[in-house]
């Protein structure tokens, strides 16, 4: 016999043993034998993804300050929000007056959710300490509006506690 491998596959158990002239050793896998490894998480979450590490890299003391430092764009009303109201016969959308009202009805800025709760507008990040947030997630308004029903035009930061 020549020196090979040999595999084979029966009802979800594998069976793996040398071709050898003088060895008949066969080693048993099973599916639970196999060490599963779980994807570690990237040490930056991306864009709309901030992590513990992050957080507690940050050395800020509450959410709104974290927040400010590592993902600003969070804070920041959602596009589009310039302009509103232009193209309707109104004047621009740069004026003071065009904005839409911070936390109002037509409001482009995120809501704040804290465990799948409405916790508040922007500001109140300010009353969350950073050691108690797990991950910090900045979901759109599609994706809030599916979620959390209407009334999140500006997206949720959504805060996720240890």
């Amino acid at each position: 016999m020549r020196n090979g491998l040999f595999a084979l596959c029966v009802l979800g158990f594998v069976a793996v043993a040398p071709l050898q002239a003088q060895s008949t050793e066969v080693k048993l896998v099973t599916k639970d034998s196999v060490k599963k490894e779980k994807p570690s998480k990237p040490k930056s979450g991306g864009a709309n993804y901030i992590t513990q590490a992050e957080l507690a890299a940050s050395g800020k003391e509450n959410m709104y300050e974290a927040i400010q430092v590592l993902r600003p764009q969070m804070l920041r009303p959602s596009r589009g929000a310039s302009s509103f109201g232009a193209g309707q016969g109104q004047k621009s959308s740069t004026e003071p007056s065009q904005f839409p009202e911070v936390g109002g009805p037509n409001s482009s800025l995120p809501s704040v959710y804290l465990d799948n709760a409405k916790f508040g507008e922007i500001e109140s990040l300010r009353n969350v300490e950073t050691g108690r947030v797990k991950e910090v997630r900045l979901l759109s308004a599609a994706d809030a509006t599916t979620r959390f029903g209407t009334g999140v035009t500006g997206g949720v930061i959504l805060l996720v506690t240890k």
